[in-house]
């Protein structure tokens, strides 16, 4: 074997893995060059273009039409082409001029060639055939239509051939509109276009944007459990609705729970605490928080919610509230009394940070007169009212 290789070595028909390498990657780049097609190959003729406006958009966009039309390739802007040397036309015998060449990366096309521009007379009607760019490429359409409108191929008409400028009432359909192409005919009363067009499309259904309905600002009372419901529009699969505070800690127990439909839903949540009084604590007052609603990512909502502190007239009337418990001294503390009221009343729960007692006439066996004032400290009460005392016999 090492006698056969050095033969082959000897008469040159061993060649090192670096030069094969070589000539491969020679190879590569030979069958990539032979694919990009040669501005410059495109014939004379074609190269007196008539943009839609004498302005150097409308000549891009009339030179890469052109460049489709006759290399068969779809370049782009800076990625595979350059524009320089623009000058406008300015009359019938003043033509303009565009240079188009290949930006060394491109996979498409290479070399370099002008173009002649023919003066567009702004007053002159535009004939439609002529448009540059007839393939609009995707048109969106509303999600339960099949077909473009009129409105809007003639703005992706306006997308796709800068400086067109044309409008609805220019043109009208001539036959229906299918899903992949439509003909216009100029209106008779158009004053700048004329002749017709077929220009070919893609359609794409727009997607249905959930959105989550109005809902009615909220309100109550601290110790209140409340709720409301929320219907969600265009609803997603394996998508669902939640609920935060938004700001502030007055409410608790925020809660999403699914109604019997799709996209209903019920939001629960308690009143929590107002907040301290910015007077004495003798007046009403009421507090504004938020609950976020959100439906995935995007699609949010805010309810206000204003809460009130409880007037303690409406707990303690001035028909007072006879409270009893085992009293043992001559007189109950403060803390006793709010024991056993809390006892009492679990839904309507004080501290001895929420209220004051003055202690009236009585005795604990008829019965103790108190006055109950709310403390300006209070989250949870204002106002003021009585309470009856009395030993459990």
């Amino acid at each position: 074997m090492k006698k056969l290789l050095s033969v082959l070595a000897a008469t040159g028909l061993v060649a090192s893995s670096s030069s094969v390498a070589v000539a491969c990657n020679k190879k590569a780049d030979d069958t990539a060059a032979s694919t990009l097609k040669d501005l410059s190959k495109i014939a004379a003729a074609d190269l007196k273009l008539s943009p839609s406006a004498n302005t150097e958009a409308a000549a891009k966009t009339a030179v890469i039409a052109q460049i489709k039309e006759k290399l068969k390739v779809t370049v782009v802007e800076n990625t595979d082409v350059k524009f320089s040397g623009f000058s406008a036309a300015t009359a019938a015998d003043k033509a303009g001029k565009i240079t188009v060449e290949s930006v060394s990366t491109s996979k498409l096309v290479t070399g370099k060639v002008e173009f002649s521009l023919v003066w567009k007379d702004p007053s002159a009607k535009t004939d439609l055939s002529a448009l540059a760019v007839k393939d609009l490429g995707e048109i969106q359409i509303a999600s339960d239509a099949s077909v473009p409108t009129l409105s809007q191929i003639v703005s992706a008409i306006n997308s796709k051939n800068a400086n067109y400028g044309l409008q609805d009432s220019d043109v009208a359909l001539d036959g229906d509109a299918s899903a992949t192409k439509a003909k216009l005919k100029a209106a008779s009363a158009s004053t700048k276009f004329t002749g017709s067009v077929e220009v070919s499309y893609t359609v794409k259904k727009a997607e249905l944007t959930p959105s989550i309905g109005d809902v009615a600002a909220q309100s109550g009372l601290v110790y209140e459990s409340k709720s409301f419901s929320v219907t969600v529009s265009n609803v997603k699969e394996g998508t669902d609705l939640t609920a935060v505070e938004d700001g502030k800690t007055l409410l608790d127990q925020v809660k999403v729970a699914k109604g019997t439909g799709a996209g209903v839903y019920t939001v629960s949540y308690t009143i929590k605490a107002g907040e301290a009084s910015a007077g004495d604590g003798s007046a009403k007052e009421e507090y504004t928080t938020s609950i976020k609603l959100s439906y995935g990512t995007n699609v949010t909502k805010s309810v206000a919610v204003t809460v009130a502190k409880n007037d303690l007239k409406t707990w303690m009337p001035a028909v007072p509230v006879v409270l009893e418990f085992t009293i043992s001294d001559e007189f109950p503390t403060d803390e006793a009394i709010i024991a056993a009221w809390n006892e009492a009343k679990p839904n309507q729960k004080i501290s001895a940070s929420d209220v004051t007692f003055v202690k009236g006439s009585g005795d604990k066996e008829a019965g103790i007169a108190y006055t109950v004032t709310a403390k300006k400290e209070s989250t949870i009460v204002y106002g003021s009212g009585s309470l009856v005392v009395k030993n459990k016999g």
